[in-house]
């Protein structure tokens, strides 16, 4: 990991994780940041719900395969939660709420 990553966004780099540290919930107002454990481990364990079940929910409820070739993609777009992810609402932002 290397922590000088920079935030196009925002303009800040991502903190390093020093050895034996411990995640805690992440809560700042002035930057509109909330970000608890519960919710993280929530996410994670819908993730690993649909990799057992072979098929991701859509915003609509649709039930989107995983067992084809293009399941993998779509797969990754939910843990990435870039703008193909086809819920980011029930699965979350893991990948970069873990940045923060």
């Amino acid at each position: 990991y290397y922590p000088k990553i920079l935030r196009s966004a925002n303009n800040r780099t991502h903190p390093a994780r020093y050895r034996n540290m411990v995640l805690s919930d992440v809560v700042r107002p002035d930057d509109d940041v909330n970000i608890t454990l519960a919710d993280m481990e929530l996410q994670l364990r819908r993730i690993v719900e649909a990799i057992d079940t072979g098929f991701a929910l859509g915003a609509n409820g649709e039930r989107i395969p995983l067992d084809n070739p293009k399941g993998i993609d779509v797969l990754g777009n939910i843990v990435e939660s870039c703008l193909l992810t086809p819920n980011e609402t029930y699965y979350g932002d893991v990948h970069n709420s873990g940045h923060i």
